[in-house]
């Protein structure tokens, strides 16, 4: 003969039950988090090292000498401008005359920590003033060449020029910078201090 459940056993069998389904719910809720999570870092991270691959190709390329080094800096209210003069047209083509910078280009970056915009930009050298048109790779004006929408400006953005090169600190970056930092949800990372140095200078003129 079968023995009937008991409602006590039914009882248990309900709580281990639900027991069960929690635990599987909240570990799913904390893997979802910590994915977010890491998934929020790793994208700063990548905007970050994106936009330093790109002035440090460009630093690269930068043609002067001791009179003339091609690097300008200027900082006013909440704006840095960075520019690098190339001997290269507009459009990127090598123009191959290096003691000639009538014919250059420069290449500009603007960290604006007022609205957390890094914009590049091109012109052609000399500049009149520290306005200019930006253009895309093909020469044509383009004014939407903006490389990130994160900069912030928690430590005091600092760019110099040092021995013939540039000295970058404290330039940082979060996923919502109109907000406050939050390890989680709304990450921050910040490059304390970088060096970037050209190779193409001639020291000796």
């Amino acid at each position: 003969m079968k023995r009937a459940v008991t409602l006590i056993e039914l009882l248990l069998a309900m709580v281990l039950m639900v027991s069960i389904v929690l635990a599987a719910v909240s570990f799913h809720i904390l893997s979802s988090r910590m994915f977010t999570t890491t998934e929020n870092v790793v994208e700063i991270l990548n905007r970050m090292t994106l936009l330093v691959d790109h002035l440090h190709k460009n630093m690269l390329t930068v043609t002067g000498d001791r009179v003339s080094d091609g690097i300008s800096v200027n900082a006013t209210g909440g704006v840095h401008q960075l520019c690098l003069r190339q001997d290269m047209d507009v459009n990127g083509n090598e123009n191959r005359t290096p003691q000639d910078y009538g014919d250059d280009r420069e290449v500009c970056y603007v960290f604006n920590t007022n609205n957390a915009d890094t914009v590049f930009a091109t012109r052609t050298y000399p500049a009149n003033s520290v306005t200019f048109e930006v253009f895309d790779d093909n020469g044509v004006i383009d004014d939407s060449r903006v490389l990130s929408h994160q900069l912030v400006d928690p430590d005091g953005l600092s760019i110099q020029k040092q021995n013939g090169g540039i000295l970058i600190s404290d330039l940082a970056m979060r996923k919502r910078p109109g907000h406050a930092e939050d390890p989680k949800s709304n990450p921050e990372v910040n490059l304390a201090e970088e060096y970037f140095y050209p190779f193409t200078h001639s020291w000796g003129q």
